[in-house]
């Protein structure tokens, strides 16, 4: 009991301080953990007046609780924080938490539980197997723990594997965007001779702006990722290497196309080719992308891991 209370002081100590003025995700964080802490303490409170000791279960339960959101407390104040682990905590403690709250806390739980699960679980599967547990979610029954929990775990689940794919699909922004600054700026600082003198060098600057091409593809596709979960870093070099590359190779073979001029009667000018290299890439990555992102489907298609059915991921080629 003295570990919750001091973990709630600390943690409204924190909420109320230098981060309440500013509706930043600091804040937000501490407002998600201050009401469990809290539910967390009053549980053990109300627990430890209808008996005179808790038995091995309850006190368990209630020691692994505190451990987990000490730990997320601590992934706060990091400089670099980890939501992930965060939210993973969290919601580890949200179903742990059914097994030891007093049948007047539970019932409110529980048709809370019911409701979220009907608005937010669309798989059939899953609706099958605990809507039928879950029915007896009225004001004078409780369905039983475990089932409440695992219905919880699906709902938390598919919060964070959501949560994930937007994160992840912001940092790929907003790092294809810094790529991109860098191509073009690189373009016309290092390579303002190919602009005005189309040469045999100039091959390596459109295929840079290839690249570039690429990567506005990909920063204007909202497609959710076609590969399993799993480590994050190969999402960042199939996005910010692989389908540049992919851009880079279309538009350096155009250049080469263009440039053997057996169809053309006047050669086109540098800034032409400069955007006749970008549209290649970006056409590229629309064409072949498609393909490579139907190939990588169909790989992960029985993975048990996939995030959903891979088809869904694949782009219409």
């Amino acid at each position: 009991m003295s570990q919750i209370s001091s973990l709630l002081d600390d943690v409204q100590m924190k909420q109320h301080g230098k981060h309440f003025w500013l509706l930043s995700t600091t804040q937000m964080l501490w407002d998600e953990l201050e009401p469990r802490v809290s539910q967390l303490q009053l549980c053990a409170i109300r627990l430890a007046c209808r008996q005179h000791s808790l038995t091995y279960e309850q006190s368990f339960v209630l020691q692994q609780c505190v451990q987990r959101l000490t730990q997320a407390r601590r992934s706060i104040d990091r400089f670099w924080r980890r939501p992930f682990c965060f939210w993973q905590l969290v919601h580890e403690v949200d179903a742990m938490v059914l097994r030891i709250l007093p049948e007047s806390m539970l019932r409110e739980r529980a048709l809370s539980i019911r409701e979220r699960f009907e608005r937010k679980v669309k798989e059939p599967a899953q609706k099958r197997l605990y809507d039928d547990a879950l029915s007896s979610c009225q004001p004078n029954t409780i369905p039983e723990r475990d089932v409440l929990a695992g219905a919880l775990r699906i709902i938390n689940g598919q919060a964070d594997k959501g949560f994930w794919i937007l994160a992840t699909n912001t940092v790929i922004q907003v790092m294809s965007a810094v790529i991109l600054v860098l191509i073009f700026g690189g373009a016309l600082i290092f390579f303002p001779s190919y602009f005005t003198d189309i040469n045999e060098g100039s091959i390596l600057l459109f295929s840079l702006l290839g690249a570039g091409g690429a990567i506005i593809s990909n920063m204007m596709t909202k497609d959710p990722f076609i590969l399993s979960v799993g480590p994050t870093t190969r999402y960042f070099v199939y996005y910010l290497f692989a389908k540049p590359v992919l851009g880079g190779f279309t538009a350096a073979f155009i250049y080469l196309l263009v440039k053997s001029g057996d169809f053309l009667a006047k050669p086109p000018s540098p800034f032409l080719m400069g955007c006749i290299a970008v549209a290649a890439g970006f056409s590229g990555d629309r064409l072949l992308g498609a393909t490579m992102d139907k190939v990588m489907a169909n790989l992960f298609k029985t993975s048990e891991k996939a995030l959903v059915k891979p088809e869904a991921f694949a782009r219409d080629g």
